[in-house]
């Protein structure tokens, strides 16, 4: 999935992404590439989350592009939330993938309310796009 951030958004993301460490595993960002032709400037490996994050920051348009790659079974979801006003799950904005009936994979996004939310489609305070 693929969004475009605030510059709000961006410098948190960059905290986050400072707090964590660098370790190996089976698929990072420098042994990985895309089927399609995205390109991306930076790429941060998240190991305690066997996850990847890649992203191009648009500095005269102050926006992002920005690709997380995580692995799941084929009936479950991942989801990639921040939260740009506190450091705390709840209120965090979430972009939420999964495999759908059909066996197709949707995404939406979503707040979290709750440490029991419901997860239902919800606008985000920032914009979205090609998600």
């Amino acid at each position: 999935m693929t969004m475009v951030l605030s510059s709000a958004s961006i410098i948190f993301i960059s905290i986050i992404l400072v707090s964590f460490f660098f370790t190996s595993s089976a698929q990072t960002c420098s042994n990985h590439t895309y089927t399609s032709k995205r390109v991306f400037t930076s790429c941060q490996d998240l190991p305690h989350l066997s996850a990847h994050l890649d992203w191009t920051y648009f500095k005269s348009t102050k926006q992002a592009k920005i690709m997380f790659r995580a692995q799941h079974t084929p009936n479950g979801w991942t989801a990639w939330a921040i939260n740009p006003n506190r450091r705390a799950m709840v209120g965090s904005q979430a972009l939420l993938d999964f495999c759908d009936s059909r066996g197709r994979m949707s995404a939406y996004t979503t707040f979290i309310i709750g440490y029991n939310p419901s997860m239902q489609p919800r606008k985000l305070q920032f914009r979205v796009s090609k998600l």
